[in-house]
């Protein structure tokens, strides 16, 4: 069984939390209060053309990126998600004026 660690900021408090979660899923469940799209937009062009350890590959991770504290691996496996969930957010937001 395989578990995995993810580093959250808490964005009231500015702190990081170390959170043990076996799935996206769960951590996403648990700790959706966490997520800001605004943040996660900022944030693409850093991440951009490094593969992420960690993360599940059948599992989506759009709204995690931005909150996380990355291992970051080589530049190779995750350039295509980056770009595609860059495009997405940038669709997405260019529709609308909100920013939560």
């Amino acid at each position: 069984m395989i578990i995995s660690l993810y580093k959250v900021l808490k964005t009231d408090t500015q702190d990081w939390l170390y959170v043990h979660a076996p799935s996206i899923t769960n951590f996403l469940t648990e700790y959706q209060w966490a997520l800001r799209e605004k943040l996660v937009y900022s944030s693409i062009k850093l991440l951009k053309s490094y593969r992420l350890k960690g993360f599940p590959q059948k599992e989506t991770v759009p709204l995690l990126l931005g909150l996380c504290s990355l291992e970051i691996e080589d530049r190779s496996e995750l350039k295509e998600t980056i770009e595609v969930l860059e495009d997405l957010l940038e669709r997405t937001f260019s529709q609308s004026t909100h920013w939560f």
